[in-house]
């Protein structure tokens, strides 16, 4: 788990609309409104196992909801364990958020999301450690 403060300040004199995330001493630029992965870990509840055999027809509903939202569904996999499915989406934080509070209020699952970086990502955080 990272635990930071960022700010984000205008990149001067950039025509896209760049931003520069400062933390400590170091400097990353971003785009606004750029997507993020995120891995998503699914448990049915009480009322969601109850209606297990839609499960199927839920997600590819989830789908729909989330690409009307800017959000990609990139995987899906049903779990034996802990969890009972894992997602895998690409989107706004904003999108993202939005999409997953639509559908926990429909009753059926509970959802704990993780930001998920690659390994070019992660070098630039660690690149930004000093």
């Amino acid at each position: 788990m990272i635990n930071a403060t960022w700010s984000l300040t205008p990149a001067a004199g950039n025509p896209d609309g760049d931003r520069v995330r400062e933390r400590g001493g170091g400097r990353t630029r971003t785009r606004e409104g750029a997507t993020s992965t995120f891995l998503v870990l699914v448990n049915f509840t009480d009322q969601g196992i109850r209606h297990v055999k839609d499960t199927t027809d839920g997600l590819e509903a989830y789908r729909s909801t989330a690409k009307k939202l800017g959000v990609t569904l990139k995987s899906a996999h049903y779990l034996l364990g802990d969890y009972d499915l894992t997602l895998t989406v690409e989107g706004t934080d904003e999108a993202v958020a939005t999409a997953l509070l639509k559908v926990g209020s429909l009753g059926n699952v509970k959802t704990k999301t993780l930001r998920a970086f690659t390994p070019e990502q992660m070098r630039d955080i660690v690149a930004n450690m000093g």
